[in-house]
């Protein structure tokens, strides 16, 4: 699959479509995809292989209704998100214990969202302070 069908993962999540990419939108969209799409490793444990390829993430989140672990769902929650006009990079991570084993290498076992360049109160007032606003 290679399309997105943002309406349908809308419904999914149970949110209205939103308006421009603000912080307040990004926190109601997370918390929705927390709430209502699992973290779940049920194939997995079933030995069952399944792909990490996001549009098929995403088909799965939104007709297959099911869940998945972080490279299922932040892969489809990135397309998701650019697609409402998020501007989100994709990162390595590595699920550790408190006290870190060493900086993240090629063991990483997790994907990690960054979204970028969102307005906030105290980056729109230092905007216009430093442009003389």
């Amino acid at each position: 699959m290679t399309t997105l069908d943002v309406a349908g993962y809308l419904d999914r999540i149970g949110v209205a479509r939103p308006g421009r990419p603000t912080i307040e939108v990004l926190r109601v969209l997370h918390a929705a995809q927390v709430e209502r799409v699992p973290y779940e490793t049920l194939e997995f444990q079933l030995g069952r292989r399944t792909t990490i390829d996001p549009y098929d993430s995403a088909d799965r989140i939104v007709r297959g209704r099911r869940g998945g672990y972080c490279f299922h769902l932040n892969g489809a929650f990135d397309l998701f998100l650019t697609r409402l006009g998020f501007d989100v990079t994709l990162h390595r991570g590595r699920v550790q214990p408190p006290e870190p084993a060493g900086p993240v290498g090629p063991d990483a076992n997790h994907l990690v969202l960054i979204v970028h360049g969102l307005p906030t109160p105290e980056n729109l007032v230092m905007k216009r302070v430093s442009a003389g606003w």
